[in-house]
Formats: structure tokens, sequence, C-alpha cells
């Protein structure tokens, strides 16, 4: 079990990724629109690149987590990005930080059209990732 985890996104075009994550399976998904559960806390919606002012749209657990079960998903909702968008994520696990560079191909935001559809059937999209929390700390 994984204690005090807290996951955050940066990326560099002038577009608004959205992070999401959900503790266990069946909890709530923790995003913007729902920014408090029994798990943890959404923290804060940059709607242009966090990485100016070196900041992290991030949310953090208060409960023990296991990662395998972790999900976390980010999507393009707004902007343009001609060549797709880079990022970057970092996994905190008890003060230890982890992080890794993602990519989305869509050039253009959907308004999180398919985020529903990719956290409910476990597969990416064009405009919605799953970032495997075992790959960031490197166990997979």
């Amino acid at each position: 079990m994984a204690n005090n985890v807290e996951i955050g996104i940066s990326w560099k075009c002038k577009c608004d990724l959205d992070l999401y994550a959900r503790a266990v399976p069946k909890a709530q998904v923790l995003y913007y629109a729902e920014p408090l559960s029994e798990h943890g806390q959404y923290w804060k919606d940059y709607r242009d690149a966090p990485d100016a002012t070196k900041g992290y749209e991030t949310i953090s657990f208060n409960v023990p987590l296991d990662l395998k079960t972790l999900l976390i998903a980010i999507n393009f909702y707004e902007g343009d990005a001609p060549q797709g968008v880079s990022g970057e994520i970092h996994l905190s696990v008890d003060g230890q930080v982890y992080a890794s560079a993602f990519q989305i191909k869509a050039t253009k935001g959907n308004q999180g059209k398919d985020i529903v559809g990719t956290v409910n059937s476990g597969r990416s999209t064009t405009h919605s990732i799953l970032i495997d929390p075992l790959h960031i700390v490197g166990l997979k």
C-alpha cells in the first residue's frame, strides 16, 4: 500500500488539460467538477499550461492506496496543439517523487467528450489517456 499519494501534471501548450484520478475501483473520480471525496482532493484547475508558473494540476489522496488499482487519466479538454500535447506527470508516494513524460496525440481539445468512456473502459483514446502508476514508479 502506498501512503501520502499525490499526482500532478504540467504541460507545454496554450491549451487546457484535465487530470482525473480514482483511488479504488467504483470510487468517485476526482477532477475539477468533483474536487472532494472520502479518499482525497483535487486542488487546482489550470486552464492554460501551468509550466510557466512551475505549477501542477494536482490531486492528493488521504488514504493508503494500491498503485495497481489507482486510476489516472488525462484529457485534452480545450485549445489547439498542432503537434499534439506533451507534458510531465509527477507521482509522489510518501514524499518520494517519480516523474514520467506523457503525450496526447490529438491536436484540438474535445471538451471532455470521451473521458467517461476512457475511465469506464480502461482504454485510452486520441484525446484521453490512461497513465499506469506502476510505470511512473518504475515497476513496469
